[in-house]
């Protein structure tokens, strides 16, 4: 394709590189060197967790160089329920002949060869930063891949308003304050540890923690954990220091590693993040949750001055339950102990025709 810059944007046949390893996943320095057949210098500008208004600034940089839609690569992402609105999620664009720019929601990366001048490249920064907008507070994200890459994007989290002694057994007091007064501290690492049965509010007190502690909280989706081990994690954590990190359902990865478990660099990587070297100036506080028994964890992982604290969550005792169904209204009579999420539910469990109740805290 040819414009009035008189240059050639046609793939050669000849040395084609590969441009795409995943359906979702462009390589843009490759696009590049198949564009231009040459090696490039980048210049990188990341706001996260500020964004760019991407539209805006695409716009202003279809004025600075004229470019027309030929020019432009565009990976887009449904929205809405029913699919008809979309959002630029990640834009490359051929500014001119050995100059793109790659744009996201978080970043602005520019690909230049040797004949673009360092004062361009600086000039195209600048324009980038009339365009950051400052983003709405907030402290709950989730790990994701991106052109082969860790980074994060945010989410919303159900707000609570909740009584811990309401929701949980007495002697879960003590090991809350220890909890909140470990996650306030910024020069310190180490491992909180929830394990118990489903539906015994493991989740729901993480939740919790969400909404009362003012950190940036991080969650590892369990098809990314053996992430742990690679190189890049430990530089992309390194950019998110004295942060949270929440890996649930983690049993098979911190499992003893002499009982045949392939994760055991997993752990190590763990622990090295939570009370070796590292934690000295990443300071970073994981919480695990596990559902297997305790016997089986990494013994290496419980050590006292790595652990910050553990507790096995299990069913309300009877005393604690009837107090919670009061509250929330349930005047079913309780005789045992029972599940967090059986009492929320307690309404639908009979198929009655009632709008079953949340499980877990009462969020809105």
């Amino acid at each position: 394709m040819k414009n009035k810059n008189t240059y050639d944007f046609s793939l050669s046949k000849e040395n084609d590189v590969e441009l795409q390893s995943t359906y979702f996943d462009l390589k843009w320095g490759k696009i590049y060197v198949q564009l231009f057949r040459e090696l490039f210098s980048m210049c990188y500008e990341n706001i996260f967790p500020s964004r760019f208004d991407v539209d805006k600034l695409i716009n202003e940089l279809l004025k600075k160089y004229d470019i027309t839609e030929e020019q432009i690569i565009s990976v887009e992402e449904f929205i809405g329920k029913k699919s008809q609105e979309t959002i630029k999620e990640r834009t490359f664009i051929v500014l001119k002949k050995s100059l793109c720019v790659y744009i996201s929601l978080y970043a602005v990366e520019i690909f230049y060869g040797k004949n673009i001048s360092r004062k361009e490249v600086l000039e195209i920064i600048a324009v980038a930063q009339k365009f950051k907008t400052i983003s709405k507070k907030n402290n709950f994200y989730m790990i994701t891949r991106q052109e082969s890459n860790l980074k994060l994007i945010d989410l919303s989290v159900n707000s609570c308003e909740t009584a811990i002694e309401d929701n949980y057994n007495d002697d879960f007091r003590n090991i809350h304050k220890i909890i909140i007064n470990s996650l306030g501290d910024d020069k310190k690492g180490g491992i909180i540890m929830l394990h118990g049965k489903h539906g015994t509010g493991k989740t729901s007190y993480i939740r919790h923690l969400i909404n009362s502690v003012d950190k940036k909280f991080i969650y590892m989706p369990p098809a990314l954990l053996e992430s742990i081990i690679s190189p890049e994690f430990i530089s992309f954590i390194s950019h998110h220091d004295r942060s949270i990190l929440i890996l649930e359902d983690c049993e098979k990865l911190i499992m003893e590693r002499e009982n045949g478990n392939d994760g055991s660099n997993i752990i190590s990587n763990l622990l090295n993040i939570t009370d070796g070297l590292l934690s000295d100036s990443l300071a970073i506080k994981i919480i695990c949750t596990f559902n297997t028994n305790l016997k089986n964890i990494d013994s290496a992982l419980l050590r006292k001055g790595r652990m910050i604290a553990r507790y096995e969550f299990n069913e309300l005792e009877i005393h604690t339950a009837r107090k919670l169904a009061g509250k929330i209204g349930i005047t079913a009579s309780i005789d045992n102990s029972i599940s967090l999420a059986d009492i929320y539910n307690m309404n639908s469990m009979g198929f009655e025709n009632k709008k079953p109740q949340k499980i877990g805290f009462a969020c809105s």
